[in-house]
C-alpha cells in the first residue's frame, strides 16, 4: 500500500487543489492512502476538507490541536503508516504528484529501501530565491562541519515504512526526512535519487522560507 502524507498549516486555499492533483496522478494506482495532517490551522482547512472527505474513500484527516511544526505533523502521518511505502507532498502546491508516481514506479521496480528528488540550485533558485538557496546551502556546509557528511536530499521522498523507529525521531521542522534517510543509510538500504522540480507556490506565503525555521532545522540536524 502506498499512503502519502500531506501536512498542512493554514493552507485552506491550497490543499484542496493538492488533492485533486493527488485524485488525479494516482486515479490507476489501487490501495493508496491519502492523509492530510492539519497542523492546528487558524483558517479554513477543514471546512476544504469535508467534502474532499466524502468524495473520496481514500483520504484521512488528522488535526493537531495547535500548531507543532513539520516534523511533528509528518511524524503523526507516518505513525498512521504501519506497512508499505510512505512518501510526503506538501500543501501549498509547490511539488506535482507526479513525483511521487514516479518514485513509486521506481520502488516497484528496484524494491529499494528509499527513493530521495533532488532539485536542482538553478531550480530552486527560481521557484523560491536567492535567500532560501543561500540559507539551504549554509545549512549542508555547517551540518557538513559537524558530522563530516553530506546531505544528499533536498526535496521529496518515498520509502518503506516497516522497521522505521519514526517515534523516536524528535525533530520538530522537516529535518525528520534526514533522519529517516540518515537511518537508511546506517543500515545499508538502497537508496535511489531522482531529479525533481519544484515550483511557486500556488497562493499565499512561504512557512518554512525564513530564518526562523532555517535555525529550528539547523537545530534539529545538529543537537537531536
Amino acid at each position: 500500500m502506498l499512503t502519502i502524507i500531506v501536512p498542512a498549516f493554514n493552507e485552506a486555499r491550497n490543499v484542496g487543489h493538492v488533492i485533486a492533483n493527488i485524485a488525479e496522478v494516482f486515479a490507476e494506482v489501487p490501495g493508496k492512502r491519502v492523509i492530510v495532517v492539519d497542523d492546528g490551522s487558524a483558517d479554513d482547512t477543514q471546512q476544504v476538507l469535508a467534502p474532499l472527505l466524502q468524495a473520496h474513500g481514500w483520504l484521512e484527516a488528522v488535526q493537531h490541536p495547535r500548531n507543532l511544526g513539520l516534523g511533528a505533523a509528518l511524524r503523526t502521518g507516518y505513525l498512521r503508516c504501519e506497512d508499505g511505502v510512505a512518501a510526503w507532498l506538501p500543501a501549498d502546491g509547490q511539488f506535482d504528484a507526479k513525483w511521487i508516481l514516479n518514485f513509486y514506479r521506481t520502488w516497484e521496480r528496484t524494491r529499494c529501501a528509499i527513493v530521495v528528488g533532488n532539485i536542482t540550485a538553478s531550480d530552486r533558485l527560481r521557484s523560491d530565491g536567492l535567500f532560501r538557496l543561500f540559507l539551504s546551502k549554509a545549512v549542508r556546509v555547517l551540518f557538513f562541519l559537524r558530522k563530516q557528511r553530506k546531505i544528499n536530499f533536498n526535496g521529496l521522498m518515498l520509502f518503506e515504512r516497516a522497521g522505521i523507529p519514526i517515534g523516536s525521531f524528535k525533530a520538530t521542522t522537516g529535518s525528520i526526512n534526514f533522519d529517516i534517510l540518515e537511518h537508511f543509510e546506517r543500515q545499508g538500504g538502497r537508496v535511489e535519487y531522482e531529479e525533481i522540480a519544484v515550483g511557486p507556490r500556488l497562493s499565499g506565503e512561504s512557512k518554512v522560507n525564513n530564518l526562523r525555521t532555517y535555525f529550528a532545522v539547523l537545530r534539529d540536524m545538529l543537537f537531536r
